[in-house]
């Protein structure tokens, strides 16, 4: 009863998230109708702080697994500049392109900047979220 009313709570923390980052996401593209210009700072902030969560509350379970452990709290440092920085890096992106030049390159340019760079900052900041929490353990 006691795993079935956590995972309850879980999906329903899951589904706030989501509802946030879609609500944030229209909000955004809406206000970028009446504006006429896409701002990918405030895009990748957006997803940053509504996507990240989502990624952060998918590798709850593990963090809570190892919290109820004894002993000192350590970090897998290889595992954040492995997996945590690159995730992040990659979902930033959009802003090292265009406010960097870094797009005029054009491995680069024609790598990142898909049809779909939306949908992979998106998931960027997913994996960025959940890699993030499962970096820390107890010894």
């Amino acid at each position: 009863m006691k795993k079935s009313v956590r995972y309850f709570l879980f999906l329903i923390i899951l589904v706030i998230l989501y509802l946030l980052a879609v609500k944030l996401n229209f909000y955004h593209y809406s206000q970028t109708r009446t504006d006429f210009a896409l701002n990918f700072n405030r895009l990748i902030f957006i997803n940053l702080i509504s996507c990240g969560p989502i990624g952060f509350l998918l590798g709850f379970e593990s963090f809570l697994n190892e919290y109820r452990k004894s002993g000192g709290w350590n970090i897998d440092v290889p595992r954040l500049i492995i997996l945590c920085l690159p995730f992040l890096l990659l979902s930033a992106m959009p802003i090292l392109i265009f406010n960097f030049g870094i797009g005029r390159l054009p491995i680069v340019g024609s790598i990142i900047i898909t049809d779909n760079k939306l949908l992979s900052i998106t998931i960027f900041n997913i994996l960025f979220g959940y890699f993030l929490i499962t970096s820390f353990y107890k010894k």
